[in-house]
């Protein structure tokens, strides 16, 4: 009887059989009829199965005594190099998962580095043998075994292989660090304390598995998520409700947590319409104490229950009534831990190691899939699908689709033989009359053309136009490469314009470079170059434009404008001292003169009075307005202490003007002036950029950073406005709707060799100016 209470199952012939799940496996079989005789028999075979566990358990007590006694008499053989480490697994030794797990942690040890690492395997076996007492007897047992040992990893599989390392640790392995697969997250103090520990979350996908659930079955209006440890500890559903939080708002979810199996099962037997099971993990125990497994609680709900389940585990249990569901593999954790245990005995210490959810792959029962009517095409990528029946055509559709596509190309090649002869003529006719123009329209271009080799840049045919611009007869020029001519500054700049590009994206526009004519003289060329074939030759086919005379009235133009703008801030600069050395003064003298008629008897009738306190007032604003726009055309603070103080004062200045709230900002070079052009420059930029903000972008706040380094200063105006609808034409040397101030900024860093960026958008408008600059000229602490 006692053995009949394991697991029963049907026999095809009609017997029923029971398997015991003791140390020593019987298997009986017996007709109902027999019932009697069998007892008889099972009370014999329970005697003989006492005693032959009796006699096990005397032969391993013996076995580790002299395995204790041999350890500590005989020094170890192994390579004092190698490193060791200990796996300490949940349940026993033939566990499916630890079977799978131990293969692929070994094969990922022995495939990953060239460093030897002895594998010690332990099993606390607390399906079988659960309690207090278990776990002391295995404490002192590791403490013998592995005294004389230095363990440089341990390994935890499971919550409970955790909690009895953390337990121990400083008796059993004190210096080992700990690499874990478990449910929760340990303690912030386990995770610190040395030698420290790492690892990765496994029943990690409850967000991932309820979302693909809830697409496959969008109708669902409650969720029950089925989970129980023998510990009661509910630690699987307080990760679930972590996880599962934003989903409370769609539907209900039921957690129904260490609930015995015969009412578990007749609860899920009666679930309402539009409901889903999501099974986690149930473990109970019988009153008997036989641990009931997850897999089994399954079986029987999957027999009863009538709506989808979907599951969610380190084991894959679909086959047994389940839809399917994300899991995490034994394989892909014994890999995953394997490639941790390396890192660490490589020298990585372990909090160094970050945490991760274990890998998860989405895995399904085609039967279910059936059932439900759901089909392939709604699962994710990637995903397993198990027990799938094949059809006909899915296990011949490669040769039905390979004698039809067969057949079609025979068809094809038989229709194309009708056409072949004429379709070659009209190819050759096409491609002579091609070359023909092409031929045509390469020596009567205006524009200088050539046709070189690819590597070698040998010329095979130039136009009228290029022996006109380089001075070279035809003979002198087919035949001969491009160095032989010299026309290229140095041979490194043929590749670097054109083979290298052209060997990325077959065809380069609008690169300029210097030809060197057959004088001697140089002109600068505007070039488009395309990769072609030529006789399985790769050539390069280039057209220039002479610009020569283009990029010398460029030149002036731009020595025209710095001139023009030189003159101009010097005119700014004589301006501003006539306004605060002349204007100012006079009007100074006439409010001096008025303020003397105001206490004069002159003023003693009402009415004038008023008119001289009038006129004292419209002096003063004038007065003030007159300094101010003498600053804004040249302040003097910008010669006397630089560029940073006199953009602070700017900035404060403009703040109290407008209401806009200007941030400044400055790094490198602190106390070192600029020269003073730049400094110059960067101040105009900064005037003309508020200027746009008060006028242009409603913005509340400004800010301005200034960053200098040895060899480029770079100044950047942001503000939080609405920005500017930039149109930006194709040569970029205007802006047009926001005036000519940005021209003129750009005009301006052109002539110092900077350049100027704009980018706006619905959040604002930042203005970029950077400029080379190759040294300070002063230190601003000098200036007085």
């Amino acid at each position: 009887p006692d053995l009949r209470k394991d697991y029963q199952y049907a026999v095809p012939d009609g017997r029923i059989g029971f398997v015991a799940s003791d140390p020593v496996r019987c298997e009986v079989y017996f007709l109902d009829r027999d019932v009697k005789m069998v007892d008889k028999r099972l009370t014999k075979m329970r005697k003989v199965s006492s005693a032959l566990v009796s006699s096990v358990m005397a032969g391993l007590l013996v076995w580790i005594v002299i395995s204790l006694w041999s350890s500590a008499s005989v020094p170890a053989q192994s390579s004092s190099n190698a490193k060791r480490v200990v796996v300490l697994y949940w349940y026993d030794k033939d566990y499916p998962w630890n079977v799978m797990f131990d293969q692929s942690f070994q094969a990922a040890l022995r495939s990953t580095g060239s460093a030897p690492v002895e594998y010690y395997a332990e099993y606390l076996e607390t399906n079988r043998f659960p309690g207090e007492k278990l776990s002391q007897l295995l404490h002192d047992y590791l403490r013998q075994k592995y005294s004389d040992r230095k363990i440089d990893a341990v390994v935890a599989t499971s919550d409970v292989s955790l909690d009895f390392l953390l337990k121990y640790r400083n008796d059993l392995f004190p210096t080992a660090p700990i690499v874990f697969v478990a449910t929760k997250r340990p303690t912030p103090d386990s995770l610190t304390r040395d030698p420290g520990m790492t690892g990765f979350i496994s029943i990690n996908a409850y967000k991932k598995t309820l979302d693909l659930a809830l697409r496959l079955h969008p109708d669902t209006e409650q969720v029950f998520i089925i989970s129980g440890t023998l510990e009661h500890d509910k630690r699987i559903e307080s990760l679930a409700r972590a996880e599962l939080q934003g989903f409370e708002s769609r539907l209900r979810i039921n957690y129904v947590t260490d609930v015995l199996p015969d009412e578990l099962i007749a609860e899920m037997k009666d679930l309402p319409k539009h409901s889903l099971i999501l099974y986690v993990w149930q473990q109970s125990q019988s009153p008997g104490g036989r641990v009931i497994e997850s897999m089994e609680t399954l079986g029987s709900i999957a027999q009863s229950a009538k709506v989808p389940i979907y599951r969610l585990s380190t084991t894959s249990y679909v086959g047994g009534g389940v839809v399917g569901g994300y899991i995490n593999t034994a394989e892909a954790n014994g890999t995953k831990v394997a490639e941790i245990v390396r890192q660490i005995v490589s020298g990585t210490a372990a909090r160094d190691i970050p945490i991760e959810d274990a890998p998860t792959v989405p895995e399904f029962d085609w039967r279910q899939l059936q059932q439900l009517g759901i089909s392939e095409r709604q699962l994710p990528a990637g995903s397993i699908i198990r027990f799938k029946e094949v059809t006909f055509w899915g296990q011949y559709k490669g040769r039905i689709v390979t004698v039809l596509a067969i057949i079609a190309l025979q068809f094809i090649l038989i229709a194309s033989l009708l056409f072949e002869r004429n379709r070659k003529k009209r190819a050759t006719r096409k491609l002579t009359e091609s070359e023909q123009r092409f031929a045509k329209a390469f020596k009567a271009n205006p524009q200088p053309m050539s046709l070189t080799t690819l590597y070698e840049g040998r010329f095979l045919d130039v136009n009228d136009s290029f022996l006109r611009m380089s001075g070279y007869a035809r003979a002198e020029v087919v035949g001969y490469t491009s160095n032989e001519l010299g026309i290229y500054e140095n041979p490194e700049v043929r590749a670097k314009l054109l083979v290298e590009p052209l060997l990325l994206s077959q065809d380069v526009r609008d690169f300029e470079f210097k030809f060197r004519t057959k004088s001697g003289a140089f002109r600068t060329l505007l070039s488009s170059a395309e990769l072609l074939e030529l006789g399985r030759e790769k050539c390069i086919l280039l057209a220039s434009a002479d610009i020569t005379e283009r990029k010398q009235s460029e030149r002036s133009l731009a020595e025209l404008t710095g001139r023009l703008l030189r003159t101009q801030d010097e005119e700014r600069r004589n301006i501003a001292r006539e306004l605060h050395d002349v204007t100012a003064q006079n009007i100074g003298v006439i409010m001096l003169n008025l303020a003397q008629l105001e206490k004069g008897t002159f003023a003693a009738d009402k009415q004038t009075k008023e008119k001289l306190s009038e006129s004292l007032t419209l002096g003063e604003q004038s007065l003030k307005d007159i300094r101010t726009l003498s600053y804004v055309l040249h302040p003097p603070l910008l010669d006397q202490a630089g560029l940073v103080i006199a953009l602070q004062w700017l900035a404060k200045g403009f703040s109290e003007r407008s209401g806009i709230k200007v941030h400044f900002s400055e790094s490198g070079n602190v106390d070192q002036r600029m020269p003073p052009e730049v400094e110059y420059a960067f101040y105009r930029v900064v005037q003309e950029c508020l200027t746009n903000i008060r006028r242009h972008t409603n913005s509340e706040t400004a800010e301005i950073k200034l960053t200098r380094a040895c060899h480029e200063v770079c100044l950047s105006v942001r503000d939080q406005g609405k920005g500017h609808k930039l149109n930006v034409p194709p040569n970029g040397n205007d802006v047009e709707t926001v005036g000519v101030g940005i021209p003129g900024m750009r005009y301006r860093l052109n002539q110092l060799g900077g350049e100027l960026l704009v980018d706006s958008d619905l959040n604002g408008t930042t203005v970029t100016a950077t400029v080379p600059v190759k040294q300070v000229i002063y230190d601003s602490t000098t200036v007085s």
